[in-house]
């Protein structure tokens, strides 16, 4: 029983964690389980390979893809190298938990989900078109991660965040440095990765600009029906009483054409109910 309880404990602890957290943990799980099977075949066969490395990174073309697509997802939790591994993470750290108070747990997750799936894409066709990127395999969350950078900078490029020896660095400039090394560090390569990072950056960009227009839309619509609900969860008397509090304040004049067109669809269907 005191075993079960503490596994229980256990549990709820990380449920506790934020999300970039259990994101963080995932990878570093990942990278002790691909180091100890190294191990494992070094001390049997003498090899430091047993495969599975191949197993979770991403193939450059889509055919060899199409065999293992769950790589698509795999790879943006596999590091092998412990320098590769503690920069990604450190960088995830940095900005996940500057912007925290933007984005929810979920929202988090989503931004380096579908930063990993944009990188994977952009990597397997810009591929598909230059042979020197072909024959590879994609592997770190950079990509992952540079969707929260992006994120980061369009919420809130002003914000100060204090570096050692630096001191308080505005959050725009700290990515501008990023992105600067990290292109120059690819530049040796066949730029396969560089572009996974980059669809990876302009991913995490997009969401947010796509976020905040749904916010505008919905807050539009809770000034022209500020008791209602749009989707049906309440019904037409709350509705007709909404708009008809809007005119009371403002006048029917006030009421937008699609108003007009609600308040009389709203009266129609009251009145056939009597």
């Amino acid at each position: 029983m005191a075993t079960v309880s503490g596994i229980k404990a256990k549990a709820l602890v990380i449920g506790a964690w934020p999300a970039w957290g259990k994101i963080v943990a995932l990878n570093a799980a990942v990278f002790v389980i691909m180091r100890l099977s190294a191990g494992v075949s070094l001390m049997v066969s003498g090899g430091t390979s047993t495969g599975i490395d191949g197993v979770l990174m991403l193939p450059s073309d889509f055919y060899r893809w199409a065999a293992r697509p769950w790589t698509a997802v795999t790879y943006m939790f596999t590091q092998y190298e412990v320098l590769h591994l503690a920069v990604n993470m450190l960088w995830l750290y940095l900005f996940a938990t500057v912007c925290s108070d933007r984005f929810s747990g979920r929202r988090m997750a989503v931004l380096y989900l579908c930063g990993g799936l944009a990188g994977a894409m952009a990597y397997m066709v810009f591929a598909s078109f230059v042979p020197a990127a072909a024959g590879h395999n994609l592997t770190g969350a950079s990509a992952a991660v540079m969707a929260v950078v992006g994120a980061a900078l369009v919420s809130v490029p002003e914000r100060k965040v204090t570096l050692i020896m630096f001191g308080p660095v505005r959050l725009k400039w700290i990515v501008a440095v990023s992105v600067v090394l990290l292109a120059a560090g690819d530049m040796s390569g066949s730029y396969g990765s560089l572009v996974a990072h980059a669809a990876g950056f302009v991913s995490g960009i997009s969401i947010v600009l796509w976020w905040r227009r749904e916010k505008r839309c919905a807050r539009n619509i809770h000034r022209s029906f500020p008791a209602a609900d749009i989707c049906g969860r309440t019904g037409d008397a709350e509705v007709l009483d909404a708009i008809l509090d809007k005119v009371r304040r403002s006048g029917y004049g006030a009421l937008t054409a699609r108003e007009r067109v609600r308040l009389f669809e709203v009266s129609q269907r009251i009145q056939s109910k009597k």
